[in-house]
């Protein structure tokens, strides 16, 4: 939760520097965190990307409107109007809905640095200020630096109301302009929609292209709920690719919601306080994304007659919905494609007198595919070369991608697959490093702090090393190949605060299934390790300080590990099994535990044997599910196996096991609670404690064992009538 608002300050420095600087001290002074934007980035597309990611985190947005014009950014795509920084901030608050406060310098303002400015500039500067009076924002005059710091400091920021921050949790910003050829599909679906309260609608893709992945519908729910949100109270949003994830993911709209059950342990009470919300509310809209499959359908479907205050959108492959309008979505046409390409790469990329022809072309070999243009412009981008020059190399690698396509059994066009083999060619051998690693993880997003420590670097020096073989550790850095990735579109930041990067599951796909089935398995140990390594001994799952690093990645864990045990791999597996289970378990969400548990003894009493005491580990955890579910005959003979393991430890080694005592005494409750009598219970405790003595072991293990148990069965018994 937020502690303070963020207020973003827009100002022309030539002459409202100190203005600017005063409008920050004040901010200081009411506790109000400031924004200043001081990176003048000279490329248009460049900038909008950093305006739009600050101002899209802040709460509201102060602009200072003196007498200078002030700098352009330069490569402003064709049409897009004349606009300088300062004005550019507007347009961006405008756009994301923001609280906007303009204060206009007065003529007799004392400005820093008076400038004599062109005729074209004034008059630029003067139809803006025209246009600011004709805008709905609060808007006032000043001035001295006195006069602005006693109306700035009569904002009441942090009262309720002051900052009208909606609920949303949306994965990406708007892309605006980059957004092309879907102006149809949005002006229908919004009419759709508004036609009727509690309608649902699901973006599906064409049978044309076989319902694959990579045309865009995801990013065209986000840009539609960006589009018009002006239109809804709340816009939310929950991945939700399996039945587990659509409930863990809508237990997690409590926080944007702002639901006092955000603090509950319990998933189910926390999706409970959810749907209620949801069922007396008005004018929310919530996107289901990635609906793939029966299962997960299904549970959508047995949602939606609670989802009937507002609007539902689905995004997914599948076109049969009970009760949900299926809303076909089409590749981009040839001519938005085209201007997508020249957009994207404008000012950037090597221009010549064939970009007509060559643009076209690539277009073409790119099937209209979103994910496709995407990389495709984000290389372009990077290495600045020319649209026939990308193409010529998308070419060479497509021969090489049909030797090992097959469209049978591919989930995902033959363009994406050539577009990240074109990609991956540009990377070096630490960005193919991070890539192959993040291939192993959930598709959902990935917090940055997975990569911020020393262990997360030793795994990733290690696996570098392991896949340049002979040749020396590349000195490149994790974070260094993160942001190599980003620039190609790999990977995508997900979040305005650059703390959580995401993987379109396409290209996690793709960069599986092309690894040799023997180096599979060394990638999947590397994610493993990373994810491990995220996790420190302390405090454990079961404590609530651990939660704020389980959560996010909760999701990683859960697929490296089914992974990881499909490949065979014990360690640290079973751990990270157990981990997760208790993480659950705690949280109440036992269903999701229990088979972990289960798979994780499975594994331990094969890998290690039936006496291993990583199995009493394995048997600890699930019996105290079951006893916490009130399966108490189930609970028994795995606790009274646990025991006998331990048991067999200190008879085997001559030392009592660190965990006994408390196993003991955990056991001897159960029986208690179970309802045997003392007879009954020291006759179980004796046939446990049937192993030999080794000839190596103390005596006092054995000696005083029933002796122990008996003051035990006493000491509980007294401590439950207490």
């Amino acid at each position: 939760m937020q502690e303070r608002p963020n207020v973003f300050i827009s100002a022309t420095t030539a002459d409202l520097g100190s203005y600017r600087l005063a409008v920050r001290d004040t901010l200081l002074d009411q506790g109000v965190h400031p924004i200043l934007q001081n990176h003048l980035e000279p490329d248009y597309q460049t900038l909008l990307d950093i305006l739009r990611r600050e101002i899209n985190a802040c709460d509201a947005v102060i602009c200072l409107v003196g007498e200078v014009y002030g700098q352009e950014p330069k490569n402003r795509p064709a049409g897009a109007p004349r606009r300088s920084y300062t004005q550019l901030e507007f347009d961006i608050a405008e756009a994301f809905g923001k609280p906007i406060y303009v204060f206009l310098a007065d003529a007799r303002c004392k400005f820093d640095t008076p400038q004599e400015e062109l005729p074209e500039l004034r008059q630029l500067r003067q139809e803006y200020r025209d246009q600011l009076r004709q805008r709905p924002h609060k808007r006032e005059s000043f001035r001295t630096l006195d006069d602005l710091h006693y109306k700035i400091a009569t904002i009441r920021f942090a009262e309720p109301g002051a900052i009208t921050s909606k609920p949303q949790n949306l994965p990406y910003l708007s892309l605006g302009s980059h957004f092309k050829g879907r102006e149809p599909f949005l002006a229908d679906l919004h009419q759709r929609l508004m036609a009727t309260p509690g309608t649902a609608a699901a973006i599906v893709a064409r049978q044309a292209i076989h319902g694959l992945g990579g045309v865009g519908k995801t990013r065209l729910a986000v840009e539609y709920a960006w589009r018009y949100q002006a239109d809804y109270t709340a816009l939310l949003f929950v991945f939700a690719d399996t039945p587990a994830n659509l409930r863990r993911n809508l237990a997690a709209l409590t926080e944007p919601l702002r639901l006092p059950q955000q603090e509950a342990q319990e998933e189910d009470v926390r999706v409970a306080a959810v749907l209620r919300w949801l069922e007396d509310k008005n004018g929310w809209l919530l996107i289901f994304d990635n609906i793939d499959t029966d299962a997960v359908a299904q549970a959508v479907e047995h949602l939606m007659p609670r989802l009937q205050r507002d609007h539902v959108l689905i995004t997914s492959r599948m076109t049969h919905w009970h009760g949900v309008e299926p809303l076909p979505l089409d590749v981009l046409d040839e001519s938005d494609a085209v201007a997508l390409l020249l957009e994207r790469t404008a000012g950037s990329r090597y221009a010549t007198p064939q970009d007509d022809a060559e643009v076209a072309a690539l277009a073409r070999a790119l099937g209209g595919l979103a994910l496709a243009l995407e990389q495709a412009g984000a290389y372009i981008q990077h290495l600045r070369c020319g649209l026939g020059e990308y193409l010529a190399r998308w070419r060479s690698q497509e021969a090489r991608v049909r030797t090992w396509f097959d469209e049978r059994l591919m989930h995902y066009p033959r363009s994406v697959a050539v577009s990240w083999e074109t990609t991956l060619v540009q990377l070096d051998e630490s960005a193919r490093a991070l890539l192959r690693i993040l291939a192993w993880l959930a598709p959902d997003p990935i917090p940055r702090a997975l990569f911020q420590s020393t262990e997360a670097e030793e795994v990733f020096a290690t696996a570098v090393a392991g896949s340049q073989g002979s040749t020396p550790i590349s000195a490149v850095s994790l974070e260094e190949a993160l942001a190599a990735l980003t620039k190609y579109s790999m990977v995508q930041w997900t979040d305005a605060a650059n703390a959580s990067v995401q993987v379109h599951r396409l290209v996690q796909e793709i960069t599986r299934g092309r690894l040799p089935e023997d180096a599979q398995r060394f990638w999947l140990e590397q994610a493993l390790r990373l994810v491990n390594a995220a996790f420190p001994a302390d405090p454990p799952p079961d404590d609530v300080r651990s939660w704020p690093v389980w959560e996010p990645l909760q999701p990683h864990v859960a697929f490296v590990v089914d992974q990881a045990d499909r490949a065979g791999l014990v360690d640290p597996t079973t751990r990270l099994m157990n981990d997760l289970g208790l993480f659950l378990g705690t949280k109440c969400m036992f269903a999701e535990a229990e088979p972990l548990y289960r798979r994780a003894l499975a594994i331990d009493e094969v890998a290690y044997g039936p006496t291993h005491p990583s199995v009493a580990t394995c048997l600890n955890n699930l019996a105290a599910l079951l006893r916490e579910t009130n399966r108490l005959e189930e609970a028994e003979p795995l606790m009274r196996q646990m025991v006998s393991i331990l048991k067999h430890f200190n008879d085997s080694t001559g030392y009592e096991h660190p965990h006994w005592r408390a196993a003991l005494a955990n056991y001897i409750d159960l029986l208690q609670v179970i309802g045997l009598s003392q007879e009954e219970i020291t006759r179980r405790l004796q046939d446990v404690a049937g192993h030999p003595a080794s000839p190596s072991a103390s005596s006092h293990v054995s000696s005083g064992f029933f002796a122990w148990l008996r003051r035990g069965i006493t000491r509980r018994r007294q401590q439950r009538k207490e």
